[in-house]
Formats: C-alpha cells, sequence, structure tokens
C-alpha cells in the first residue's frame, strides 16, 4: 500500500487527465452522448445539459490533477471525485443491460478509479 501512497500524486495525474477529457463532451455533446452513452439526439435541452455535465466532470479532473500537486487538498477533492464517480456507476449500472461498450468502460475506469482513491484514503 506505500506504494499506492508514495507515488499517489502520478495516479492522480493519470486519472485526472482521464476525467478531464469528458471536456469532450463540453464542445460536442452530440458526439460524446452517441459515444460514450449510446444516446443519438438533436433536442437542443438534452445537448445542454450533455455540455454542462462534460464540463463539470472536467472541472473534477483538473481538481484531480490540482490534488496531486497539493496533498493538502487531498481528502475533500477525493471525496468529491468518490461521490461523483460512485454516482455515475451506480446509475449506469442499473441500466447495464441497454448501455453499448463505451459505457461499460466508463464503469470498469470509474470503479477503479474509486478503488485507489479509498485505498489512499485509508492508507494515508
Amino acid at each position: 500500500m506505500s506504494l499506492i501512497v508514495e507515488n499517489f500524486d502520478w495516479v492522480l495525474y493519470v486519472t485526472g487527465a482521464l476525467t478531464a477529457t469528458m471536456f469532450i463532451m463540453a464542445l460536442a455533446p452530440a458526439r460524446g452522448l452517441k459515444d460514450n452513452f449510446g444516446v443519438e439526439t438533436t433536442d437542443g435541452n438534452i445537448l445542454l445539459l450533455a455540455r454542462h455535465w462534460g464540463f463539470y466532470v472536467g472541472l473534477a479532473g483538473l481538481l484531480l490533477i490540482y490534488a496531486g500537486m497539493h496533498p493538502e487538498t487531498r481528502f475533500p477533492i477525493l471525496l468529491f471525485a468518490i461521490a461523483g464517480k460512485a454516482a455515475i456507476v451506480a446509475l449506469l449500472v442499473s441500466r447495464l443491460s441497454s448501455l453499448p461498450k463505451a459505457a461499460r468502460l466508463v464503469i470498469a475506469a470509474d470503479s477503479i478509479m474509486i478503488a485507489l482513491y479509498l485505498t489512499y484514503l485509508v492508507a494515508a
């Protein structure tokens, strides 16, 4: 476990960068919805919400990167990230039978990130 604690800044840089890729959803919401969740829509309200979600999750990624550089901020940022990632995992799992493969990747990746973050919080 000390290996994770000693190198946790790199865990935060990598997982933060992966999380920040959701800024793409803010820039191209129709494509992001289709690629990540199998949803095709031209509804302006849905696309607006997707843009906001992408921006919000992208900011969470930047916070994780920031926490990598500032260990004193890790506890609240990791709690925030765990809560957000647990919520999307739970919501996606509730619709597992109708999800595209990309959404299953989100479930797997976010679950691994949650496990890493919890391991750090317990060990630190």
